[in-house]
């Protein structure tokens, strides 16, 4: 007994207290943010790498959204409807901006992204979570930002490149900018197309050559921009026209279903920027029109929506940690 009461003893020697840390002091840290960029798990921005685009510019926006957001994209082949989830939600709830103009579309409720080629955009930000409603939109999923920037760099550029694929599949674009410091211009021509005649298998085992599955897609923009690098006007117009063939079912031999295409955007803003304030308006419409037809069925009907949307912000910085800002929208 004598001999576990010393050992105990000894253990018990070399144990202590906990320290006290109230006299210890935290220096202070300071935390600041602008009203889209987050850095929480649930409201994170994520920006694609731009030096990419002169590797893959023939992919589509989807194509990139997957490759690098590593984003789910429900995709049907080139040419083919292809949809995005963010965070568990559907297409419709999550809304993709074009230099500040929503493109969902009004018909659908959400956008086609195989009908977007990212060779006719520069910049793309995934906006995840509840910070995507701030760019007024009401989407909960988050926000996919398109954005067409230009430099006031002087100096002209061109660029030209093409690709190819299995089934027919060709892609090619050209664009051209130039600028002499004080005025920009950007002009982007794209074309796709795709006999998407691969073979596959059908429930009864047996192998088949997809047909009428052939599509065309056809893209140009325009961008402008004058002024300053803080008082300035910029102005961008996109034409998209997709014709695509239906093909049929698995349990179907034919189809001679059809759909077309065509989307005319712009958007024009005014920007000025201060030392403690900053202003934009901004206003832009979207024209869309869906041709579908349908020789069997003796249907051939024209689908045409047009969406107009104007903007204006303000903000000003009360002091180094406290920014106001407002927005108003129709």
């Amino acid at each position: 007994m004598r001999s576990l009461s010393l050992i105990l003893l000894l253990f018990t020697s070399a144990l202590q207290a906990q320290q006290d840390t109230l006299r210890m002091h935290l220096a202070p840290t300071e935390i600041s943010v602008n009203r889209y960029a987050f850095v929480q798990g649930h409201l994170h921005s994520q920006t694609l790498d731009t030096s990419l685009l002169s590797v893959l510019p023939s992919h589509t926006l989807s194509d990139r959204l997957e490759r690098e957001a590593g984003l789910f994209i429900k995709s049907y082949g080139p040419g083919s409807l292809s949809t995005l989830s963010l965070r568990g939600t559907g297409a419709a709830h999550t809304a993709i901006v074009w230099n500040g103009l929503t493109l969902n579309s009004p018909m659908l409720g959400l956008t086609d992204l195989s009908f977007f080629p990212s060779f006719l955009t520069e910049n793309i930000r995934v906006d995840y979570g509840g910070n995507g409603p701030l760019g007024g939109n009401g989407a909960v999923g988050g926000m996919i930002r398109l954005d067409n920037t230009l430099s006031f760099r002087p100096g002209s550029r061109a660029t030209v490149f093409g690709a190819g694929g299995s089934f027919g599949q060709q892609r090619g674009g050209a664009g051209y900018r130039w600028s002499n410091g004080k005025v920009v211009t950007q002009t982007k021509v794209y074309h796709e197309q795709a006999g998407n005649d691969f073979t596959y298998r059908r429930p009864d085992g047996t192998s088949i050559r997809q047909r009428h599955a052939r599509f065309t897609q056809t893209g140009l923009t325009q961008d402008f921009k004058a002024g300053s690098s803080d008082h300035f006007i910029e102005g961008h117009v996109m034409l998209l026209r997709n014709d695509r063939e239906i093909p049929p079912h698995m349990l179907a031999e034919i189809s001679e279903q059809r759909q077309k295409d065509e989307v005319i955007r712009g958007v024009v803003s005014w920007n000025r920027l201060l030392n403690k304030a900053a202003f934009k308006i901004m206003a832009g419409v979207s024209d869309e029109m869906i041709h579908y037809m349908d020789p069997a069925a003796r249907l051939d009907e024209i689908s045409r929506s047009r969406v107009w949307q104007a903007e204006a912000e303000a903000g000003v910085s009360l002091n180094s940690w406290l920014r106001l800002t407002g927005q108003a929208g129709a």
